[in-house]
């Protein structure tokens, strides 16, 4: 009986241990800003604002500035930026009236979110169009490829997927993320705007 008490009080012993050992483990996890949970209310942020929202992040992978001035003009050439202006061509597109209704739609919401801005200063007229994605939706597409095809490409390189691989233990519970609404919207530099 006595040996029954004695091991009794060394497993209560050894599972308070445990349970102090996952409290801090947990209280760890929890001091890793990656995992920490913040409240944002991002209603009265546009989206392209939302992107400064953690500038430090950014920095980390050398892609502050480029996100604090937004997306410069970094052509290729002068003759390429001039081929360029001298291309204006305006295509009207035909559609269904339901296609026609949900861009109507779609262009009403992302100027309200001040990711479409109204100008009279076009240097080039980008087309935009529809294509259907799965679950009966579309999606907007702005059709860039002749500004694309004259300006520099600008890489940087994000890490964060090597921290969170590291951090990962047997057992951990994963989630995927649902990209579709996710910040895909930059800021255009008012030098490069007329030409999106």
């Amino acid at each position: 009986m006595e040996k029954t008490i004695q091991m009794m009080m060394l497993t209560v012993s050894l599972s308070e241990d445990l349970l102090q050992q996952e409290e801090q483990l947990e209280e760890a996890y929890k001091q890793i800003p990656l995992l920490s949970i913040e409240y944002i209310n991002w209603e009265n942020i546009s989206v392209p604002e939302r992107l400064t929202y953690r500038i430090q992040e950014w920095n980390k992978i050398n892609a502050g500035i480029d996100i604090q001035t937004g997306a410069l003009p970094k052509w290729t050439s002068v003759e390429a930026f001039q081929q360029l202006e001298a291309i204006q061509k305006y295509n009207e597109n035909h559609a269904p009236l339901p296609q026609i209704l949900e861009y109507a739609r779609q262009l009403e919401k992302k100027i309200k979110e001040r990711i479409v801005l109204e100008t009279d200063q076009i240097k080039v007229i980008n087309p935009t169009f529809l294509v259907p994605i799965p679950g009966n939706k579309w999606r907007q597409i702005l059709d860039c490829r002749q500004v694309n095809a004259n300006t520099n490409l600008i890489k940087f390189k994000i890490e964060g997927l090597e921290f969170i691989k590291q951090i990962l233990e047997k057992l951990d519970f994963a989630t995927t993320l649902d990209l579709e609404n996710a910040f895909h919207h930059i800021k255009v530099s008012s030098d490069l705007l007329p030409y999106f």
